[in-house]
C-alpha cells in the first residue's frame, strides 16, 4: 500500500492522504485520515494513515476507487523518508 501526497485539514485537525493498493488485476483507492496536531511526526502520521486505509480496505461499508493495474500515476511517500 502507498500514500499520496499528505495534507492537513486544519478544519477537520486531521491528516489526509489517498492511499493505493495495488494488485497485478486493479488499484483501489481510499481516502484516509488520521486525526492529531500538526506537529504529529511524520513517521507516526505515516503509520497512522496507513492503518486506516487497511481498515477501510477490510470494510464492508466504504468507499473506494477501483481501476485497472496500471495506475502508480502519482508519486507515492517512500516511509521513513523526510517531506
Amino acid at each position: 500500500m502507498q500514500l499520496g501526497e499528505i495534507t492537513y485539514n486544519p478544519s477537520q485537525g486531521a491528516f489526509e492522504a489517498l492511499a493505493t493498493h495495488s494488485t497485478d488485476t486493479r488499484c483501489d483507492r481510499i481516502a484516509c485520515q488520521f486525526t492529531a496536531p500538526l506537529n504529529t511526526p511524520l513517521l507516526v502520521t505515516i503509520r497512522a494513515l496507513l492503518k486506516d486505509a487497511r481498515r477501510q480496505r477490510k470494510s464492508t461499508d466504504i468507499v473506494m476507487s477501483r481501476r485497472k493495474a496500471a495506475c502508480s500515476s502519482f508519486a507515492a511517500v517512500p516511509v521513513g523518508s523526510p517531506m
